[in-house]
């Protein structure tokens, strides 16, 4: 699953360029930057637990031949 970082970086990136933000547009572009970051590290662990598992697998293959 493709995570939207490119939006929630331009947002960033408006909302330290431009001091001048409503307090909810702020916090609304804080907390989808959160959940951005969150949803990345989930697919990080994921990624990180599926390689460990083909490592256990080769391991075990090496074993056997």
């Amino acid at each position: 699953m493709e995570i939207p970082t490119k939006n929630v970086v331009e947002n960033l990136g408006r909302l330290t360029n431009n001091h001048q933000h409503h307090p909810l547009a702020t916090k609304a572009i804080a907390l989808d930057a959160l959940d951005t970051i969150k949803a990345q590290a989930l697919e990080i662990r994921e990624l990180q637990a599926g390689i460990c598992r083909l490592r256990e697998e080769m391991q075990k293959m090496e074993k056997i031949a």
